[in-house]
């Protein structure tokens, strides 16, 4: 780990203690392409401590870093700049999938992005392995489709498949696994106990939080603001379970999530949280708004 991005680690873990963690959603989407490699670097380098991404599985059973089932056209581009196709991850190979350049093209509502030509959809052992010498962790959704779509995969296979490649580099305690599917987080409970679970889209479960947490066997649980009270997040804190914000992007909603004490903030823009937690809170001035 380059020392400036040492310290940065150091200061959120010790300084910070009484601070959220920084969580850079999809690698920090505002600042590089998401979910690639480079953008999990760019995250690092500002010293963001959890790297947030999306896990999807191909139609040869590796597991490649894509927020959508289908190869998003939008980010996406194969020869000459033309988009990729719309097609389904699960019925392309990785050999296919490698054909993608995910980094090019521009993205004028985040001023501050940079592109990063020639970035692909990565594979989970890629980011494991890349960042596997670092103090970062990883919060991994196993993206799911309905029963019976061209899509589905069985989550006893999704977490056989996700386990291994944390398993093979060692990873178990600094990866968490998040999913709102109850049968997924059931599965990695039983398969790997060892690796952390994060329940997600939880706002069904509104007024029951604790009881949803303990009925999947979460480490965790993301939340919006708007759906939960002071108490309750008092409640999961006391009982061990780490509360996550849902995607924040601005001043406001950062002090809102402080103000509630949750553990973590997810955000598009680390650099600007990173920036509003050091400056001690929304009547800072903050050097990267754009």
């Amino acid at each position: 780990m380059r020392p400036r991005a040492f310290l940065l680690v150091l200061i959120s873990t010790a300084a910070w203690a009484a601070e959220p963690m920084v969580i850079a959603h999809r690698g920090g989407k505002a600042l590089r392409p998401e979910n690639t490699l480079a953008a999990f670097r760019h995250a690092q380098r500002l010293g963001v401590p959890m790297l947030e991404f999306d896990m999807v599985v191909t139609a040869d059973n590796e597991v490649v870093i894509h927020h959508d089932l289908r190869v998003n056209p939008e980010i996406c581009r194969v020869a000459e700049g033309r988009s990729a196709p719309f097609a389904l991850i699960r019925e392309l190979t990785l050999a296919q999938i490698r054909a993608f350049d995910c980094g090019s093209g521009s993205h004028p509502e985040w001023p501050r992005w940079q592109p990063a030509p020639g970035a692909g959809i990565p594979t989970l052992r890629e980011v494991l392995r890349a960042f596997r010498s670092t103090q970062a962790e990883f919060l991994a959704e196993a993206k799911m489709d309905r029963d019976g779509s061209p899509a589905f995969v069985e989550p006893d296979r999704v977490v056989e498949l996700v386990v291994a490649e944390v398993r093979r580099l060692g990873l178990e305690r600094r990866f968490v696994l998040q999913s709102g599917d109850m049968r997924t987080l059931a599965t990695i409970a039983r398969r790997a106990p060892e690796v952390r679970r994060c329940l997600i889209n939880t706002r069904r479960w509104q007024g029951r939080y604790l009881e949803a947490a303990r009925a999947t066997a979460a480490h965790a649980i993301m939340i919006h603001a708007d759906f939960a009270t002071p108490g309750e997040i008092r409640q999961l804190r006391q009982a061990g379970i780490r509360v996550f914000s849902s995607t924040a992007n601005d001043r406001a909603a950062w002090e809102r999530y402080r103000e509630l004490r949750f553990d973590g903030i997810l955000t598009d823009d680390p650099e600007g949280l990173l920036a509003f937690l050091r400056s001690g809170g929304q009547n800072k001035k903050i050097r990267s708004d754009p």
